[in-house]
């Protein structure tokens, strides 16, 4: 039998993980989730789609996940690592853009950086 955590475990391990992730990399600003665990249609079988916003990062968009180790979340991540000129930046009429600016909930952030007022935060 799978037994696959539910959404408010997974956020939790998030947040805790993001916290952890704050100790060790001072350029992390927020974490947000999107897609499923964001909009409600987290299951068995989902993955975690993150989105880090840093103060600096890698040069190639590929690169980016390295220094993060998702391995210790419950679940399987996807990762966007941004850097807030690049959040500020996003397209709304783009596809990725729309789902980034409207589905993102935010799950952690330090206080010099404010998600937008306008997505919700995770309780």
């Amino acid at each position: 039998m799978i037994v696959w955590p539910d959404p408010q475990t997974v956020r939790t391990a998030v947040r805790d993980w993001a916290d952890q992730q704050a100790r060790t990399h001072p350029e992390l600003l927020a974490v947000a989730c999107f897609g499923s665990l964001a909009t409600g249609r987290f299951g068995v079988g989902s993955d975690a789609d993150l989105l880090l916003i840093v103060e600096h990062a890698h040069a190639d968009p590929a690169e980016r996940h390295r220094p993060w180790p998702v391995e210790t979340l419950p679940v399987p991540v996807d990762l966007v690592v941004l850097t807030p000129e690049e959040w500020n930046a996003l397209d709304p009429e783009t596809r990725f853009g729309r789902m980034l600016l409207h589905d993102a909930v935010w799950i952690w952030h330090r206080p010099r950086w404010r998600p937008p007022s306008s997505t919700p935060q995770a309780p």
